[in-house]
């Protein structure tokens, strides 16, 4: 009743024990779900937090470039302006100097014509009268004829009067004609200037308004953005130019303050990262608290169960230390079985690679007999094609067939030495066979060595139960005894099977030499072949 009332109370303890478990499983569980859902909320913060930064950086990057845009457009406005100053500078200074060439060109002609006219006058009062000093006229001191009466002077002087008369009206006619076409030329010229001005002044004009469109923009997005504007907006659509600047003012203000706002947002971000980290930190110490506490129940657990295997060692040791053993007995005897079948496994393996080597080593022989037969024929050939050559410098003729022989034959020998040197390869295989077979056996040995070590660790186990239940079970002696008998025989298994594994390392050593030997007399053999072609070449170049 004693050791029923006590496993009662053990099950309890470990239901007790499974439940307390259980719990902190539970709460572990529910504690790395908050953990989960805490990093996915503070990821997903701070993918909002990437997001408005993105976007307040992509408006502030707009709203610089459209700043930027406004005043490329000022600078522009700026230098139309002045060069429609410098131009409109120009052109009146051109006018004034092209009208002060006019009026001195006027004044230069009036003066030419007043003074031809002043000339004139005296002239035409004495006309009906000739002057005294007229008789003087076309004087010639060495005239022979008789001298002209007044008479004929006075008409050859207002017929010249009136030449001269005529010709001045002609000359003041062009003129006149000409001053009119410069006066019509410069007029369509201060037309032309005046459009082209006209037209900078509309594009000047149209230019003011884009730069007021995209002020006034800029305004309502501000506006909107809920930023109050200290300019009006009617100032704004007035294109003031003090409203105009004031408006880029509070844009660059607005953009500080945006600035400023994406500082604090990244601040806030950093602080929810610390804050990440730290709530890591604190599931962490949670998790170790959790192991403690799992390592403490479970130390608790097993000092209970020491305390009660200790009272009652007396009733239930025997009993579970004999169905252990007869369990390991068990399993001892499954575990001979199963060697015994790896042995028997193993030996047919090494009987196979025994019957393997016996083939390739009667190949083996049967090529080397084969090889040397070939060597005798070629041997026989050779002295046949040394008889060939003596003959050849009595007949040429007959020289160049058995040339021809011999270069065939040639050929043939180089198909023998391919064909060798794919014998070789396969050799070669199947060494490299045989290793990959040795590397299995190797594997299965290290297998078997840690079964042994298995086993031995079993065995010692064995031993220190037997020795501690000798006193009480001596019954079961029998039982260790034929269990240590099992383990000596696998123990000898084991040693059979190393001697076996070295027996086949020896064979394999063996194999490795021979295959050395064959490749030496393979080698020497075209060796051998290479000096007879050489041979055979010079002979025939003799």
């Amino acid at each position: 009743v004693s050791l029923a009332d006590t496993n009662v109370l053990l099950r309890e303890q470990l239901s007790q024990s499974e439940q307390a478990n259980q719990i902190l499983r539970e709460d572990l569980q529910k504690l790395t779900a908050d953990w989960t859902r805490a990093v996915e909320e503070a990821e997903q913060k701070e993918a909002d937090w990437q997001r408005e930064k993105e976007c307040g950086r992509s408006r502030v990057g707009q709203q610089q470039a459209r700043f930027l845009a406004v005043w490329r457009s000022v600078v522009d406005l700026r230098r139309l302006c002045h060069s429609v100053k410098t131009a409109a500078d120009r052109d009146l200074w051109q006018l004034r100097a092209e009208f002060s060439r006019l009026s001195s060109s006027l004044l230069f002609s009036c003066d030419s014509v007043c003074s031809s006219l002043r000339t004139s006058a005296p002239h035409n009062k004495p006309c009906g009268l000739p002057h005294p000093s007229s008789k003087c006229i076309l004087p010639s001191p060495d005239s022979s004829p008789p001298p002209l009466s007044s008479s004929i002077l006075g008409v050859f002087t207002m017929a010249e009067i009136k030449e001269e008369e005529e010709q001045r009206m002609e000359v003041k006619l062009l003129c006149d004609s000409e001053v009119h076409q410069r006066m019509e030329v410069l007029t369509h010229s201060l037309q032309e200037d005046m459009e082209k001005e006209m037209d900078r002044l509309r594009d000047t004009e149209r230019t003011l308004q884009a730069v007021a469109q995209a002020v006034v923009r800029l305004s309502r997005v501000l506006s909107s953005s809920g930023w109050t504007l200290a300019v009006p907006s009617d100032s704004v659509l007035s294109l003031d130019l003090s409203s105009l600047l004031s408006v880029l003012s509070q844009t660059e203000s607005v953009l500080q303050c945006r600035h400023k706002e994406l500082q604090g947002a990244e601040l806030s971000v950093r602080r929810l990262r610390e804050e990440n980290t730290s709530l890591q930190l604190h599931l962490k110490q949670l998790e170790d608290q959790n192991q403690h506490l799992d390592v403490y129940t479970q130390q608790e657990l097993a000092h209970t169960l020491d305390t009660l295997n200790r009272e009652n060692e007396v009733s239930t040791s025997l009993r579970l230390q004999v169905k252990e053993v007869q369990n390991r007995e068990e399993e001892v005897k499954r575990e001979n079985k199963r060697l015994r079948k790896e042995r028997d496994l193993l030996e047919d393996r090494n009987q196979e690679l025994e019957t393997e080597t016996h083939r390739r080593v009667e190949a083996e022989l049967l090529e080397n007999v084969q090889l040397s037969e070939r060597e005798t024929h070629q041997k026989m050939e050779v002295l046949r094609l040394k008889a060939v050559l003596e003959r050849e410098q009595l007949d040429r003729q007959r020289a160049e067939g058995e040339a021809l022989d011999a270069r065939v034959a040639l050929e043939k020998c180089r198909e023998e030495v391919l064909h060798l040197s794919s014998s070789e390869t396969l050799l070669r295989q199947e060494v490299e066979n045989g290793r990959n077979a040795l590397e299995k056996m190797s594997v299965l040995n290290s297998s078997l060595v840690s079964d042994k070590r298995n086993l031995n660790q079993q065995l010692l186990q064995l031993e220190v139960e037997l020795s501690d239940s000798q006193s009480q079970l001596r019954s079961v002696r029998s039982e260790v005894i034929a269990v240590q008998t099992d383990a000596n025989a696998l123990r000898r298994d084991c040693s059979r099977l190393r001697t076996q594994t070295e027996v086949d390392a020896d064979d394999i050593r063996r194999l490795k030499e021979r295959l050395a030997e064959l490749e030496r007399g393979v080698e020497e053999k075209e060796n051998q072949l290479f000096s007879l072609e050489e041979w055979q070449t010079s002979g025939q170049r003799l």
